[in-house]
């Protein structure tokens, strides 16, 4: 997990310096604000400090996230990008809270990302772009026993 949130934190500064559409305050804000959890997830996962709590924070962050990004149009962030927001908070659900727990709160990333997609989308763009975070819920399930 220490890896992939290192990974996760390359990818939201190369995204905090890139130019385009997504360079409007909220998109930056959220960036910021994920670069800041990546980061903090990685350290604390190389220290092996990782809980539920680390769970509860990416979830939130995860519906907030995806909540800014659709009220300003989330068709200006790259459906791979919207997948980042969601990411870290299935792959801690599965590994840190009980499994009924995790699975809903996986529900919920999910069923953000698919509500933001939506509008920018369309129905079946919005289901189509949730499939790495559907995957990588399935295998985390799979994978943490």
């Amino acid at each position: 997990m220490a890896a992939l949130s290192g990974l996760f934190a390359l990818s939201w500064s190369m995204f905090l310096v890139s130019g385009g559409p997504e360079r409007a305050p909220d998109v930056r804000a959220v960036a910021a604000v994920f670069l800041v959890q990546a980061v903090v997830t990685a350290v604390r996962g190389v220290r092996v400090r990782l809980s539920r709590a680390d769970s509860g924070v990416a979830l939130a962050l995860a519906v907030l996230g995806h909540a800014v990004l659709a009220v300003g149009g989330a068709s200006r962030v790259v459906i791979g990008q919207r997948c980042l927001l969601a990411s870290p908070a299935v792959l801690l659900a599965v590994g840190f809270l009980p499994r009924r727990a995790g699975r809903w709160a996986c529900l919920a990333a999910i069923g953000a990302q698919v509500a933001t997609g939506w509008p920018a989308d369309g129905p079946a763009g919005a289901v189509e772009g949730v499939w790495p975070v559907v995957a990588t819920a399935v295998a985390g399930d799979v994978l943490v026993p």
